[in-house]
C-alpha cells in the first residue's frame, strides 16, 4: 500500500497544511498480549500564555488494536502542534487520544514523560560464555539490525528475551543476527522473534521486547508476551 508520507519529501508548505495520520492495518496475530511504546522526544507546543513548551510524550498502543499509525505521519502530526496554544496538558492528551483512538480503533494511553526507568537486569549474549540460558532468564542482544521495508534504511535495536525455558545462546545470537538484511517494520520483527522462539522451545512464559533507536525524534519499542503481566517497562538504553 502506498504511504502518505513515508519515503517521500515533504515540503514546508505541505507541513503547514493539516497532517493526516496514516493508518497501517495490523496483520492477524496469535499473540494475545503486548504493547507498542512510542516515545516522542521533541514534542513542542504553546501553553495558555503563548509561551513555548518542550516535552517528551509516551504513547502506548495495544498490540491487539485493529491498526497502528505510520511513524512519519505521527512525527509530522505531532510537529503541527508547535504553533498551537493549550490551556493544560490534559487538553493536549485529550486531543491526541481522540485522534489516535480513532485511527487505531483501540484505547491508546498517552502520558507526558518526566523520567525513564533503568534497563532490566539481563545477560548480554554477545559477551556471555554460557551455552544455555537458565530457566526464567532475561537475555539481551545489543546489536540487532533490520531494514525498513519502505525506505531500505537500517534500523537498530537492543532486543530482550525473557523465557521460562532454556535457550541455546549460540542459536539465539545467530538467529537475531540473521535479521540484519530483513525488510520488516519493528513490530513485525518482534512478533516473528516471539513466534519463532515459542515454536522452537515452547516456553510456558515468554516475552520479547525491542528497544529501537529513534528516527525523527521518535522511537518505537514493541513488546510481545505470552502473559498479561509484563516484566519490562519503558526504560531507555544508553544509545537511545
Amino acid at each position: 500500500m502506498t504511504r502518505l508520507y513515508l519515503g517521500k519529501n515533504i515540503s514546508k508548505s505541505n507541513q503547514n497544511n493539516k497532517i493526516k495520520l496514516d493508518r497501517i492495518e495490523r496483520k492477524k496475530s496469535s499473540i494475545k498480549y503486548g504493547i507498542d511504546i512510542w516515545n516522542s522526544y521533541e514534542f513542542f507546543y504553546l501553553n495558555e500564555k503563548g509561551e513555548p513548551e518542550s516535552s517528551i510524550l509516551e504513547i502506548i498502543i495495544p498490540c491487539l488494536s485493529e491498526a497502528t499509525v505510520e511513524s512519519k505521519s505521527l512525527k509530522l502530526y505531532l510537529n503541527s502542534f508547535h504553533d498551537q496554544s493549550f490551556k493544560s496538558k490534559k487538553e493536549i492528551i485529550k486531543c491526541l487520544k481522540t485522534n489516535l483512538n480513532n485511527i487505531t480503533c483501540s484505547k491508546v494511553k498517552i502520558n507526558f514523560k518526566e523520567r525513564f526507568n533503568k534497563p532490566p537486569k539481563s545477560i548480554d549474549i554477545q559477551k556471555s560464555s554460557i551455552k544455555y540460558s537458565k530457566y526464567n532468564s532475561t537475555l539481551c542482544f545489543k546489536s540487532f539490525r533490520s531494514i525498513c521495508p519502505v525506505t531500505s534504511q537500517p534500523d537498530f535495536a537492543t532486543v530482550y528475551v525473557y523465557s521460562s525455558a532454556q535457550i541455546d545462546i549460540s542459536w539465539l545470537k545467530d538467529y537475531l543476527s540473521s535479521y540484519k538484511d530483513n525488510g520488516e517494520f519493528h513490530e513485525e520483527c518482534i512478533e516473528n522473534i516471539f513466534n519463532d522462539i515459542k515454536n522452537k522451545y515452547n516456553p510456558k512464559k515468554l516475552q520479547v521486547y525491542g528497544r529501537f533507536l529513534r528516527r525523527g525524534g521518535i522511537d518505537i519499542n514493541p513488546l510481545r508476551s505470552s502473559h498479561k503481566k509484563f516484566i519490562f517497562s519503558n526504560h531507555r538504553e544508553y544509545n537511545q
